[in-house]
């Protein structure tokens, strides 16, 4: 089949739409293609060489012309020009935006494929599929890692860096005599993010599984945007109270630091999509609101923790040595059943930043596209 053609190109307004020989039609803002012609940007960076101020002095859309496969578009001070091939990927770009699938329910995600450790760290298509299920799932299971104790420093390097913290490169999850952590116990922990004390807190979480345990310890996963989505729903004013106060989160490390910041448990972006959530009642401060504002928020968040303590929302796994888990820790809440603490049930973890993973899935999504 031969290859679509770019056929023409009618303003409408500020804005032009472009029509294709096979029917695919987009609307372009005029002065997006002016800002990202070829000539706006450096070569191999994509950082823009003009200003924000000089945009105007361009003036407005004066001509369209399309020959062949470029388009020459003609302001009152400047011409720019765009191959068809470059607007058709522009356009088509909108269908590589990771979208969020929720799981209100464990089930939902029992049945997401385990990627093959070592396909992950030789096959990019491998590698983009597990980062695809954290960006979409926000959890993504990998199988036959083997047990070395610094394996997570490859699992990390296929996608971005380990975020430091004071746990170290790497931490360890075992159970310890004196711990000054609840992690290190054999109890249970209820599901849960990580670090809420941080500002800002680490968005990514691994954990290598090196021992199980004879009896108990499997790990939980339930979806925060899922739990979230639903309490609004149910719970409206609750979910907004939440959403809107700013409550505090503190730890005091073994030799005396203290980490502390402030979040809402659901934090909203500008446009009204789930940002983030932060709910860790092991490491919440004194809750320091006027005393009837503290009772209201009190009762909203254990409406929310008991909506969270839902066993149906649970996704449950027995980690076996060589399993890997890589999660979003500002979306999913992750905890344990409590286990037998002779076993020796150990687990290596880490944490790392989202923006390194979304950079090299955009990467391999970008050459899958090129190979189509």
């Amino acid at each position: 089949m031969a290859a679509a053609v770019l056929q023409s190109g009618t303003p409408e307004g500020d804005c032009i739409r472009f029509t294709w020989s096979d029917g695919f039609e987009a609307v372009v803002a005029c002065a997006w293609l002016l800002d990202n012609a070829a000539t706006a940007r450096v070569s191999g960076s994509g950082q823009r060489l003009r200003s924000a101020a000089s945009l105007a002095a361009s003036g407005s859309l004066r001509a369209v012309g399309v020959t062949g496969d470029a388009v020459r578009l003609a302001f009152e001070h400047e011409t720019v020009e765009w191959t068809g091939d470059a607007l058709r990927s522009h356009a088509s770009a909108r269908d590589l935006e990771q979208h969020v699938t929720l799981w209100p329910h464990g089930a939902d995600i029992t049945a997401r494929p385990i990627v093959p450790y070592d396909a992950y760290l030789a096959d990019d298509c491998a590698l983009r599929a597990a980062l695809k299920d954290v960006v979409t799932f926000g959890l993504a299971r990998l199988s036959g890692a083997g047990t070395d104790l610094n394996e997570l420093e490859r699992t990390v390097r296929r996608f971005g860096f380990i975020r430091e913290t004071n746990y170290g490169r790497l931490f360890e999850v075992r159970v310890e005599d004196n711990p000054d952590n609840l992690a290190n116990t054999a109890r249970a922990l209820e599901p849960h993010t990580d670090n809420p004390y941080r500002d800002p807190a680490p968005t990514l979480q691994m954990l290598h599984a090196i021992r199980s345990s004879r009896d108990g310890g499997a790990t939980v996963f339930l979806d925060g945007f899922a739990l979230a989505a639903s309490f609004r729903d149910d719970s409206p004013d609750d979910f907004a109270r939440l959403a809107r106060l700013a409550v505090p989160f503190a730890f005091t490390d073994a030799a005396g630091n203290r980490y502390d910041a402030r979040s809402p448990i659901i934090r909203m972006a500008a446009d009204g999509e789930m940002a983030g959530i932060r709910f860790n009642h092991r490491s919440l401060g004194e809750v320091d609101f006027a005393a009837s504002e503290t009772t209201r928020w009190y009762e909203s968040y254990m409406k929310f923790a008991a909506t969270a303590a839902e066993t149906g929302r649970r996704f449950s796994i027995a980690l076996q040595p060589g399993d890997i888990v890589i999660f979003d820790n500002e979306r999913i809440l992750h905890g344990r059943e409590a286990f037998a603490g002779s076993g020796g049930r150990l687990l290596k973890g880490c944490y790392a930043d989202r923006d390194g993973l979304r950079a090299t899935l955009a990467r391999l999504e970008q050459a899958e596209v090129a190979r189509r």
